[in-house]
């Protein structure tokens, strides 16, 4: 019923100028996606041609889209979308027809992953795109970027809906569902981040303002920003598992950058390990994990805005504030004095100090005694 034309039949033109104004289009919003689309020839996808010499594709044999009416066939697909959704995760670029109708006067966002850059190359250059220039709307080729975008602009209530084109879920089927699992774990983390801020901001608030004075004469994180720079850092954190690790650590230590919390930090001492920095972000009196410590005065204490004002008391031998993205009030004070340095934060304070291991700069970050949080 559908007869493959060879490459370079009338209107299969790869360097055509629908593609180079797509590409165009591309480009324009910003993104570096342009160039290896460009690039991305190959034989997997071919133009098909069907009766009435409608053009569609095909990926290694198989039709991705109707060769009758793919236009058609689009806008049914689109039209599972409901009408009230905020944003539109599309796993599979098609030939792009479904994809048109999803940038409408609604203004919903649109997030596109397709994998096969051939198939792309291909796609663009079947017709004008005229979506690809729309603000809300950002493809990506890699599951990576696509979920970290998503991780940036979802907000808890915002109504998201996964549209798999069925040629992907053809071609890719255990990748689709491992994309939709992580989804849907991105969506459950952004919507748990946010519970816990709701829960604590009163406390949060609370124990900042009562750190105001620390706050503006602490030194800050700014002139920590490299000193882990291109070494491997460990943060260990408080679980089970971590005391098998403490001899290996032990060994390897001197080539490291060692993050303690506060939980940790009698484990590692008590070893024979010395951390780098101890990182505190509690706002409830968490001082005696620390107090009896018999290295407490050699430590280097890095204190979230809103820890405990007790903690500012320790006798420790370096105290740094970390100004912390979650908690506006804290950036506020310290950027009355100066700070600059933020870090990232969310879900546990171990999992903040692989946040601020980051920030300062290390080149790998491992993960010891994390089992209280994951399997």
């Amino acid at each position: 019923l559908a007869a493959r034309r060879p490459m370079g039949a009338p209107h299969d033109q790869p360097d055509g100028p629908a593609l180079h104004s797509n590409l165009a289009r591309l480009r324009g919003a910003g993104s570096e996606l342009a160039e290896r689309i460009r690039a991305a020839r190959g034989p997997d996808a071919e133009v098909v041609e069907g009766r009435g010499g409608t053009a569609t594709l095909s990926w290694r044999g198989a039709l991705v889209a109707s060769a009758y009416d793919p236009e058609g066939e689009g806008a049914r697909l689109a039209a599972q979308v409901p009408d009230e959704v905020d944003l539109v995760l599309a796993l599979g670029f098609g030939t792009g027809h479904h994809l048109a109708p999803l940038c409408g006067p609604e203004r919903r966002s649109l997030l596109i992953l397709e994998p096969r850059l051939p198939l792309l190359h291909r796609a663009f250059g079947l017709g004008a795109l005229p979506f690809l220039g729309h603000e809300a709307v950002e493809l990506y080729d890699e599951v990576e970027p696509f979920l970290a975008t998503l991780a940036r602009v979802y907000s808890p209530g915002m109504r998201l809906h996964v549209l798999v084109h069925p040629s992907l879920a053809r071609s890719h089927p255990d990748e689709v569902r491992d994309v939709i699992a992580r989804v849907a774990r991105t969506k459950e983390i952004g919507d748990t981040n946010a519970a816990t801020v709701r829960a604590g901001a009163q406390a949060w608030s609370d124990a900042t303002f009562r750190n105001a004075a620390h706050l503006l004469r602490a030194p800050s994180l700014d002139a920590c920003l490299d000193v882990a720079s291109g070494v491997p850092a460990v943060v260990c954190a408080a679980g089970p598992s971590l005391d098998a690790q403490l001899p290996r650590l032990r060994a390897e230590r001197d080539r490291l950058f060692v993050v303690a919390i506060g939980q940790s930090l009698r484990s590692l001492v008590t070893a024979g390990i010395q951390p780098d920095l101890v990182y505190v972000v509690e706002n409830q009196d968490v001082t005696h994990q620390l107090r009896d410590v018999p290295t407490l005065e050699e430590q280097t204490l890095v204190l979230a805005p809103h820890a405990h004002p007790d903690l500012h008391a320790l006798p420790v031998r370096h105290r740094v504030v970390a100004l912390d993205a979650s908690n506006p009030v804290g950036r506020w004070i310290g950027e009355l004095a100066g700070h600059r340095a933020v870090v990232n934060s969310g879900g546990s304070v171990a999992l903040s100090a692989v946040w601020l291991a980051e920030r300062l700069g290390a080149s790998r970050i491992a993960l010891l005694g994390q089992d209280l949080a994951f399997s």
